[in-house]
């Protein structure tokens, strides 16, 4: 895990800028926009955690939800067990804006997802990146 940020580092850096932008099409009312942005970076959040402890393999062919259903104990053990009903929030309106047809969000459930994928972000950061940095200096 120590390599994940040496591995993972565009990737990481594409998580940020993505999530950045969520906020700034919140703020325009790009609101589908914002939603698109922030359930992307969750989704490669959870791909590098899926590379990390299930499969060296690319998870790229794998969705939201088979990542999220394969990690859920990692994500538990990691993030505590609120953590899957943010990621099914953010999955749940992601797909309803890429969807035609389906119910559009508004400010709030728009606020209330990025806040979610920023939180999921900061809590990787800490749990999962500044954690194995930390562990692996002091050996």
């Amino acid at each position: 895990p120590i390599l994940i940020r040496a591995i993972h580092n565009e990737q990481l850096s594409d998580i940020n800028e993505r999530i950045r932008k969520s906020r700034i099409k919140y703020e325009t009312r790009s609101f589908e926009d914002a939603i698109k942005d922030a359930g992307v970076a969750c989704e490669s959040l959870l791909q590098i955690l899926y590379s990390v402890y299930v499969s060296k393999k690319t998870a790229k062919d794998l969705e939201f939800y088979d990542l999220q259903c394969s990690l859920r104990d990692v994500l538990t053990e990691k993030f505590g067990s609120d953590i899957h009903q943010d990621l099914d929030f953010v999955r749940t309106w992601r797909n309803n804006v890429v969807h035609p047809g389906r119910e559009k969000p508004d400010s709030a459930i728009t606020l209330k997802a990025i806040t979610k994928a920023q939180l999921f972000n900061a809590l990787f950061k800490k749990k999962i990146v500044e954690r194995n940095i930390r562990s692996s200096s002091s050996t």
